[in-house]
């Protein structure tokens, strides 16, 4: 028997009567402590017989007398005899250890590690709730222990943890926000459990809620309005933004209109393209609402009221214009154009010559008939003569363009023509450059247009979209009554000769200038 079982032994004959061969049973005896060193792990003073290294003798008879030992010290401090402490530094302490390690451990022996009063997955739970009864999801750390996390006895933080916030979540996770521009508030702040649970929750990760419902916690309900985005509407926040970090804003998962073509992949095609809507490119979400909107698509408002938004000056004119064109008044915006983007310029839905004709067909059956057409018709470029939108002069003509017959002469009455064609035709007498319709160097232009007065007007030989004879002549003019002038233009490489049934025969040579009668 070691000493201190000898001492304790001798005590208990000094106090009970007991001769000295019932001492050297100890404490324990059949009549006494029997359960004392039977358990799978026993506490080393209890294995040795030292009993008095945590018990004092009073005096009083024991057994039959109450009080006949005290412990040596009291709560803790009787473990760190032998123990080194487990709180010293420590901010978080275990309030169970405020009352000494017994709270949670045997101090003579246990079946169980450690001498813990149950096993360390049930420990804890003799105090505590099970935060994962009744959970869908338990965090494995929790699986695992409790003390995965947390020390048993006291932490440098509250609740005896060993690090803080996300600190302590990236010992075993990696960094949700490492490389990223963009980080979710909670994340940024290392607030990981502002949406998780740290051990269980009734949804996947250890959330309190699933998709919208858990990020309405902080933000607005977005799934409200006469129309919602598809994944709005599902509660899928996630499928455009990463609850933790991101390199696009709003920790968006690709940005701008990246993100959209994720889904919406028969735009993707746009980024290809020549001709894109300004606002387009600079990103969808000037015209539609990522979330809702009163319109359909999430538009902002319907049809034409959306692109009066940056386009005011045209819809002002188209408002205000004498002339108005019907496919601006009837079809809005979209008869020509497309809002997103074409291969075509100005948005327009297919080449400039094809969406005028599709609706102007009386004037795609007369050009096709032609022998000769205008310039522009030729590159279908309807708008180098009409405002599409609306014009003060009809029919939506760019500048001002004589509808008589005859008409004084002036610039100002040929600003339409003048715009493309050279103004001295018109106006010198002689020319080698002005006009390819002389005889010689004299100007057979001026000859009809300059009058003071009776001035014939272009329309008068010309008919301005196309001919059936060269040089876009007429083979018929005005002329009186109802009777229409008939015209025959022959046309050499040099000149011509035009014979009208107002006139005898003239011909014209620009090499060598012909004598008519």
């Amino acid at each position: 028997m070691k000493q201190p079982a000898l001492v304790l032994a001798v005590l208990c004959a000094l106090f009970t009567g007991v001769g000295s061969a019932a001492a050297a049973e100890s404490c324990v005896s059949a009549s006494c402590h029997t359960i004392l060193g039977k358990a799978r792990f026993v506490h080393a003073p209890v294995a040795d017989g030292g009993c008095d290294s945590c018990h004092n003798a009073t005096g009083k008879k024991h057994p039959g007398q109450k009080g006949a030992f005290t412990l040596t010290a009291e709560g803790a401090a009787l473990c760190e005899q032998c123990h080194d402490s487990k709180s010293a530094g420590k901010a978080g302490l275990h309030p169970a250890l405020a009352d000494g390690c017994t709270g949670c451990h045997s101090p003579h022996q246990s079946n169980t590690p450690k001498f813990l009063l149950q096993p360390a997955d049930k420990l804890c739970f003799i105090c505590h709730d099970n935060p994962a009864k009744g959970m869908q999801s338990v965090h494995p750390a929790l699986e695992a222990g409790c003390t995965s996390c947390h020390d048993p006895h006291a932490g440098t933080f509250k609740k005896m943890l060993n690090a803080q916030g996300a600190a302590l979540c990236e010992e075993c996770h990696d960094s949700k926000t490492k490389g990223k521009k963009f980080a979710h508030t909670p994340v940024k702040d290392g607030d990981c459990t502002g949406c998780h649970s740290p051990h269980a929750g009734k949804s996947k990760g250890m959330l309190p809620a699933s998709g919208a419902a858990l990020c309405e916690g902080c933000h607005d309900k977005k799934a409200v309005g006469a129309n919602v985005h598809g994944p709005v509407a599902a509660g899928d926040c996630s499928s455009c933004h990463d609850p933790h970090a991101a390199d696009a804003k709003n920790q968006l998962t690709a940005p701008g209109n990246d993100l959209c073509y994720m889904c919406h992949d028969q735009k993707e095609g746009l980024k290809k393209l020549q001709n894109v809507h300004t606002i387009v490119a600079d990103g969808c979400t000037n015209c539609h609402n990522p979330h809702n909107g009163p319109q359909k698509y999430m538009l902002a408002a319907k049809g034409d009221a959306l692109c009066a938004g940056c386009h005011d000056a045209l819809f002002k004119l188209a408002a205000e214009a004498p002339s108005k064109h019907a496919a601006v008044a009837d079809g809005g915006c979209s008869a020509c154009h497309d809002p997103h983007g074409t291969p075509q310029p100005k948005l327009l839905t297919a080449p400039a010559k094809e969406v005028c004709l599709s609706c102007h067909d009386a004037m795609q059956q007369k050009i096709a008939a032609n022998k000769s057409q205008h310039e522009p018709v030729i590159s279908g470029d309807c708008a180098a003569c009409h405002n599409p939108h609306g014009s003060a002069i009809k029919p939506l003509l760019k500048a001002y363009y004589p509808a008589s017959f005859y008409l004084g002469y002036s610039a100002e009455n040929y600003a339409l023509c003048f715009g493309c064609h050279d103004q001295g035709l018109a106006e010198f007498e002689r020319t080698t450059t002005a006009t390819g319709f002389r005889n010689g160097d004299v100007n057979i232009h001026r000859l009809h247009i300059n009058k003071p007065d009776k001035g014939r007007t272009c329309k008068a030989c010309h008919d301005v979209h196309g001919s059936d004879q060269a040089r876009l002549v007429k083979s018929r003019v005005p002329g009186f009554g109802r009777w229409e002038i008939p015209v025959n233009l022959t046309v050499t490489s040099t000149g011509g000769t035009c014979v009208v049934g107002c006139h005898k025969p003239k011909s014209y040579d620009r090499v060598k200038p012909v004598k008519n009668p």
